[in-house]
């Protein structure tokens, strides 16, 4: 018997099979394709959505900075204002630092004498000022100077406030007393006794102007107090107010409270 293929003659021999397979390798690539074209638009739709983000958040802070900035500019005449106060009361501070107060001195005169000694005279003068104490150093040339804004003081810095005193007391014991009492008194450096004899004895008896009873010493003494300072040198960068261990009475009237 003879055999007979029934296959069509433009399908034998794979070749319909082949075309098959070039067919479906095309659709593999083609689905890649597109594939890829979808994850890139995604990224891109990521990295627009960041940036997006990212602008409305610069956009927010330059409005907030904005704010803050006029906010700063409505409280700089309180800033002004504060750092005047400050540089006012540092001047008010240097010139009760380099004056002498009397009325302080007169107070503690009246306290510390003793009750046996009377004073007849007192004489108070301020010394001139040290060499040292007096020069002020001269601003250099081309730099910005702050002596425009400098108080000066009507007693120079350096001079040496003295009480000459005068008067009686009952015996040479007070006397000597009366010395020591005065070197309790707020900033005195020395006390000297000048000269101290009996009334109506001759040579001291014209030390008491009032005169003083018979047979009691009369005394002259000499008070010293200790140089008045030297205002402080202000430096142009804000600092706090410093304190002074300075016990003298000019110390003690530049802390008391000034009235608002």
């Amino acid at each position: 018997m003879k055999a007979v293929n029934l296959i069509p003659s433009e399908q034998r021999r794979g070749g319909g099979v082949g075309l098959a397979g070039r067919s479906g390798g095309a659709q593999y690539v083609v689905v890649g394709l597109i594939g890829g074209l979808a994850a890139l638009a995604l990224l891109y739709g990521e990295a627009d959505h960041e940036i997006s983000a990212k602008q409305a958040q610069a956009t927010k802070l330059r409005g907030e900075a904005a704010r803050a900035q006029s906010e700063a500019s409505k409280l700089a005449p309180y800033t002004s204002f504060v750092a005047m106060r400050e540089e006012r009361l540092k001047d008010v501070q240097e010139l009760a630092n380099t004056r002498f107060d009397w009325a302080h001195v007169m107070h503690e005169l009246g306290r510390v004498l003793p009750t046996d000694a009377s004073l007849s005279q007192v004489t108070a003068t301020v010394g001139a000022a040290t060499t040292a104490a007096a020069a002020a150093p001269a601003p250099a040339a081309g730099a910005t100077s702050t002596a425009a804004s400098t108080v000066t003081s009507a007693t120079p810095a350096g001079s040496t406030p003295t009480f000459t005193i005068g008067g009686c007391a009952t015996t040479q014991s007070e006397v000597a007393l009366t010395m020591n009492r005065l070197r309790l008194m707020d900033g005195v450096s020395e006390v000297t006794l000048q000269s101290s004899s009996k009334a109506g004895g001759g040579g001291g008896g014209g030390g008491a102007a009032g005169g003083c009873p018979a047979g009691d010493p009369v005394f002259n003494m000499q008070v010293s107090f200790d140089p008045l300072p030297a205002p402080a040198v202000k430096t142009p960068a804000p600092a706090a107010t410093s304190t002074s261990n300075d016990t003298s009475p000019a110390a003690k009237a530049a802390t008391t409270k000034l009235p608002r």
